[in-house]
C-alpha cells in the first residue's frame, strides 16, 4: 500500500510519535508510506521524530504552511502533491490536517481516513470536524469517548468512527540515566512531575492555586513541571511569588520525557479535557503512579487495574486532585503497589505492534471494499 501521512507540524508529541511509529511499522511491514508535514519542519533541537523517520528511509516533507494568509496556497500545494503521490490511502493527523486533507482530497482516488485525537471543546471547530468527515471514509478515534464525542455532538455516524488507542513499546533498561541536579534539585529529591504544553487546556494554573498547601504537607517533595507553551511566564510569576517556591521547578522541554518519569515518584495531569493523554501511557509504561482528572481516554488506560480510582478525580475538582497527589506521594508502598498495575496493565493492553497493526487492518478493509 501506499499511504500518505498528513500531520499539522512534527514537534514531539503525542499524535506525532503516534504517526512516526505508525510510519515506521508501515515501512517495515513491506508497505510504502510518505509523511507531509502543513507546517514547516522543526529546527534541529526538536527534529527527533523528522530524524527517525528519515533514518528509516521515510520520505518526509513539509508544506510551509505557517501562516493563515498561506492558507490558499498552501492547501493548492498538499493537493498537488497528493496528487502526484497518489497514495492507496490518506491518512490525516490533528484537527488542521483532518480539515485540509477533506478538501484536498476531492475528487483524487485515495482512501481518506481522518485522526481525532482530543473532544473538540470549540463549536465551530466541531462545525468543520462534521464537514470534513463528511469526506473521510473513516474516522479514527484515539479512545471510545472521543469516538463517542464525535457521535454525539459532531453527529458522525457511527459506521465511520474506528477505535485505536495509542499503543506503547518501552525498553525501561535503556533509558537514559537523569539527574535532577541539571535542574537545581537535590541529587535524591522526590519529584511529582508534569510533562505536557504549558497551556489552558492542561488546568495547571487552577493547580498551582494549591501547590503552595500540598508542598506544605510533603515537606521532602519537588514539584517540577516539564514543557513549554503560552502559560510559561503565568506559571513562572506564581512559583516566583510561592510560599514553597524553592521546590517548584519550570524547567522547559527536554527531549527523553519518559526517562524523566522514570526517575520522578509520580506524574499529575490536571487536563480539564484530553483523547487519551500519550504521558500517562508513558507514565504507567514505567511503572510510575498517576493523578489524573477523569477526562476522555482515562476510564480505557487505567481500566480496572488495581488503585485506578485513587488515580482518578472528578473532573474539576482541583481539591480532590490535591489529596490524592498528597496521599500517593506520602506512601512509598502504595507508588510501587499502583505503578506496578499500571505496568501490568499497560504490557497487557497496551502493545504498540498490536495497535499499529490495527491500522494496517482498517486500511486493507477500506481498500478491499473499495475495489468490489
Amino acid at each position: 500500500m501506499r499511504i500518505a501521512l498528513v500531520i499539522t507540524e512534527l514537534y514531539p508529541g503525542g499524535a506525532e510519535r503516534c504517526l512516526t511509529n505508525l510510519a515506521i511499522y508501515l515501512r517495515r511491514s513491506g508497505h510504502a508510506p510518505h509523511v507531509v508535514s502543513l507546517w514547516s519542519l522543526p529546527p534541529a533541537s526538536r527534529r527527533q521524530l523528522v530524524d527517525m523517520l528519515l533514518t528509516e528511509g521515510i520520505e518526509v516533507e513539509s508544506i510551509a504552511w505557517d501562516y493563515s494568509w498561506q492558507t490558499p496556497a498552501a492547501l493548492r500545494r498538499l493537493r498537488r502533491r497528493l496528487s502526484e503521490l497518489q497514495p492507496d490511502i490518506t491518512q490525516s493527523f490533528l484537527f488542521h490536517a483532518n480539515v485540509a486533507c477533506a478538501w484536498a482530497c476531492r475528487g483524487l482516488h485515495t482512501q481518506l481516513v481522518g485522526g481525532a485525537r482530543v473532544v473538540q471543546p470549540n463549536r465551530w471547530r466541531r462545525l468543520l470536524q462534521r464537514w470534513a468527515s463528511g469526506r473521510m471514509q473513516r474516522l479514527v478515534c484515539v479512545s471510545q469517548d472521543v469516538a463517542e464525542s464525535c457521535h454525539r455532538t459532531e453527529r458522525i455516524p457511527q459506521e465511520k468512527l474506528t477505535v485505536i488507542p495509542n499503543g506503547i513499546a518501552v525498553d525501561r533498561s535503556a533509558l537514559p540515566q537523569v539527574r535532577w541536579e541539571a535542574f537545581g534539585l537535590p541529587k535524591s529529591a522526590r519529584v511529582i512531575l508534569y510533562v505536557g504544553r504549558l497551556d489552558s487546556q492542561k488546568g495547571l494554573l487552577e493547580f498551582m492555586e494549591r501547590a503552595d498547601s500540598i508542598l506544605s504537607l510533603l515537606p521532602d517533595h519537588h514539584l517540577v513541571l516539564m514543557g513549554e507553551g503560552p502559560l510559561a511566564d503565568a506559571l513562572q510569576h506564581r512559583m516566583t511569588a510561592a510560599q514553597h517556591r524553592d521546590h517548584m521547578h519550570l524547567v522547559g522541554w527536554h527531549p527523553d520525557a519518559i526517562a524523566w518519569m522514570q526517575a520522578a515518584e509520580m506524574l499529575i495531569l490536571p487536563a480539564k479535557y484530553e483523547g487519551m493523554p500519550n504521558v500517562v501511557l508513558e507514565a504507567m509504561a514505567v511503572a510510575r503512579p498517576v493523578v489524573c482528572f477523569h477526562v476522555e481516554g482515562i476510564r480505557e488506560l487505567l481500566g480496572d487495574a488495581a488503585g485506578a480510582e485513587l488515580q482518578t478525580v472528578p473532573a474539576g475538582d482541583y481539591d480532590s486532585f490535591a489529596r490524592s497527589v498528597v496521599r500517593i506521594a506520602s506512601d512509598p508502598g502504595l507508588q510501587r503497589e499502583l505503578g506496578e498495575a499500571n505496568l501490568h496493565r499497560i504490557d497487557s493492553r497496551f502493545s504498540l505492534a498490536t495497535h499499529m497493526q490495527s491500522y494496517v487492518d482498517t486500511y486493507t478493509h477500506l481498500l478491499q471494499g473499495s475495489s468490489q
